[in-house]
């Protein structure tokens, strides 16, 4: 499945490259072409709005949730799995004995926000660094009281030795 996700990903890209040639290719070339462009400026209008629509496809199945996680932003369920099919791994339910059923929850529980720092909890970070960085976020910069109460049962459950790393 991911394999044809990312082909309609790339045939994606390949349209919007198709279109940008269009557009060159209508555009007038000579002054004397476009007093009579009326049906060419026409094209160029509908070739805009193609570009629009598949831009806005592209963003909301590749670009931005791949964009949002990497700016540390929590993803919805539906934006994780986006960005599993697109090649993004997030082998996170794996390293905590759970399975792949786990993955979109394991993976939300790995968000954490307060309110000075939000971002990605990745276990492997060490250090008390209090920023979040592409490495996300080191266990020691996690505010036990920020958790949410799901997240904190999670991380006590199925990680203790994590959640022993989280502030008090």
């Amino acid at each position: 499945m991911a394999n044809q996700f990312q082909a309609g990903i790339n045939a994606l890209f390949d349209a919007v490259q198709r279109l940008e040639d269009l557009r060159r290719l209508a555009r007038p070339r000579t002054a004397s072409a476009a007093e009579g462009g009326e049906r060419q400026q026409e094209l160029l209008t509908r070739i805009d709005e193609v570009a629009e629509v598949i831009g806005g496809v592209k963003d909301a199945l590749h670009t931005g949730p791949r964009e949002k996680f990497r700016q540390g932003a929590r993803l919805t369920e539906e934006e994780f799995y986006l960005c599993r099919l697109a090649g993004v791994g997030f082998p996170w339910a794996e390293r905590l004995g759970l399975g792949a059923a786990h993955d979109a929850e394991a993976f939300d529980h790995h968000f954490y926000e307060d309110d000075s720092v939000s971002g990605y909890i990745n276990p492997a970070k060490a250090g008390d660094t209090g920023r979040q960085s592409m490495l996300g976020l080191a266990p020691e910069d996690v505010r036990m009281d920020a958790l949410r109460p799901t997240q904190r049962d999670f991380w006590e459950r199925y990680a203790p030795d994590i959640f022993a790393r989280f502030r008090r």
